[in-house]
């Protein structure tokens, strides 16, 4: 009954896309900052140019924040889920908040409900919210998941 009732609630709210009706801007810690920001500058730059060579900086910018084992890390990594990075990237930033476990749970609950304001960010990003309640459920079901590094 438990898992049902589980199982419906996250269904419902991974089907819910939008913006949280009590959403508000807050401005992340800066070393958090310096770590999100160049990974959408960068994605920024692929998208622009639709070529391989372009990845390079967005997967040297993403290695950082994937080898930050750090609360900022965690935090960074919670406010990329809230962004298309491009399919590979958004993967890898899902598999790392699994693989991080429930400590990053809180992180994963403030980003869902709140939009950052990420300085040194070129360009506007849409937010995307249904992956917060995918990789929660996932966290809580006990998945296990490895980045390939």
């Amino acid at each position: 009954m438990i898992a049902s009732i589980a199982v419906l609630a996250f269904g419902v709210a991974a089907a819910k896309s939008e913006a949280p009706d009590n959403h508000h801007a807050i401005a992340p810690p800066r070393p958090v900052s310096a770590l999100v920001s160049p990974v959408l500058n960068a994605y920024d730059a692929v998208a622009a140019k639709d070529d391989e060579s372009a990845e390079l900086p967005l997967n040297s910018a993403l290695h950082k924040v994937l080898e930050a084992k750090t609360g900022y890390g965690d935090e960074a990594l919670a406010i990329l889920l809230g962004y298309y990075i491009g399919e590979a990237s958004g993967e890898d930033v899902s598999c790392e908040l699994v693989s991080r476990g429930r400590y990053v749970l809180f992180y994963i609950d403030k980003y869902a409900k709140v939009e950052p304001v990420i300085t040194g960010v070129h360009s506007r990003h849409a937010r995307v919210f249904d992956e917060y309640a995918i990789v929660r459920h996932r966290i809580m079901s006990g998945e296990v998941c490895h980045v390939e590094k």
